[in-house]
């Protein structure tokens, strides 16, 4: 996957860190979520470095959010049992 999508792709580098994911995720859930599950995202070049953690911590959603806050608590409280 690195050959093709290079060392800044998010699969490769969490796969490189071990951790490194859940700790994103684990930083601020809602926001996470809230900024993934959008639409009407102005279309722009990637940018460099980690997408997936910079659109993870955005201060605010790139476009328009897709759930309210009681829809977004589901999935944020959720327990998964393996």
């Amino acid at each position: 996957m690195e050959t093709i999508f290079g060392g800044d792709f998010y699969f490769v580098h969490f796969n490189r860190q071990p951790g490194v994911a859940d700790a994103i995720m684990n930083e601020n859930a809602s926001q996470f979520l809230r900024n993934i599950f959008c639409k009407n995202v102005p279309i722009a070049p990637p940018e460099p470095g980690m997408q997936i953690i910079n659109l993870a911590r955005a201060e605010k959603p790139l476009g328009d959010t897709l759930m309210e806050d009681n829809e977004l608590s589901v999935f944020i409280n959720c327990e998964i049992s393996i």
